[in-house]
């Protein structure tokens, strides 16, 4: 099935069903760091100091960071297991069975360059998959976590306030990880604040478009639920 709001494409066989874990996901057009350069080209000079900084304690502990879209912010409890934390200036990533925790610094701090994204009416061209998939696939994966399925207007709410208060704060912890992830995005490839400003944009339209109902949940099992390839 397509993601056909969206218009990405998700990993093929797969009969839905309960979320698996952990996520196994994969760019369906080209390479991360391809994809990502492919839209404009800029000079290694031109990151800032936490891009690289990122860069450099995710490949130490053992993370590649070539493909962005096989992470994902993942979910972290209190001590006593009921309460989930939100995500603070330290992330925990999960990328494939590994863990890693990497600073990172809020959105507004790393907007770099002044690109202007191409028109998302019909669907994000394929450079811009590898951001979406990473937002998706961590709001799929606190889904799963806390074993709780967030309506369609609760996400259309979020993307919502993300958009207006990138670095804002919010009573549902979900809101920390969709901030986490665009965070993590952003310091491992160069994101205009055009550019992050169209893809939330686009997301929050599909939750909009996915709602039909009072405590629906379209979004998560016709997009979110393929994203983890279920």
């Amino acid at each position: 099935m397509l993601l056909e709001f969206l218009g990405i494409p998700v990993i093929p066989g797969r009969e839905k069903g309960t979320l698996v874990s952990p996520p196994s996901r994969r760019c369906p057009t080209m390479p991360g760091a391809r994809a990502a350069r492919s839209r404009v080209e800029r000079e290694p000079e031109e990151r800032n100091e936490m891009d690289a900084n990122a860069v450099a304690e995710l490949e130490k502990a053992g993370v590649k960071v070539d493909q962005p879209e096989r992470l994902y912010v993942a979910v972290e409890w209190d001590e006593d297991g009921k309460h989930v934390r939100p995500v603070g200036e330290r992330v925990q990533i999960r990328a494939g069975e590994q863990l890693a925790y990497v600073t990172l610094k809020p959105i507004s701090q790393l907007f770099v360059g002044d690109v202007k994204p191409p028109s998302f009416a019909k669907a994000p061209p394929p450079e811009y998959q590898p951001f979406f998939l990473l937002i998706e696939a961590t709001a799929a994966g606190y889904c799963r976590a806390v074993r709780n399925t967030e309506t369609d207007q609760e996400f259309e709410r979020l993307y919502r306030h993300l958009l207006r208060r990138p670095d804002g704060t919010d009573r549902n912890p979900l809101f920390s990880h969709l901030q986490g992830a665009v965070r993590l995005y952003m310091s491992l490839r160069d994101v205009s604040q055009a550019e992050f400003e169209a893809v939330i944009q686009r997301l929050h339209q599909s939750a909009r478009h996915f709602q039909t109902h009072t405590g629906s949940i379209n979004y998560f099992q016709e997009v979110l639920r393929e994203v983890l390839g279920a």
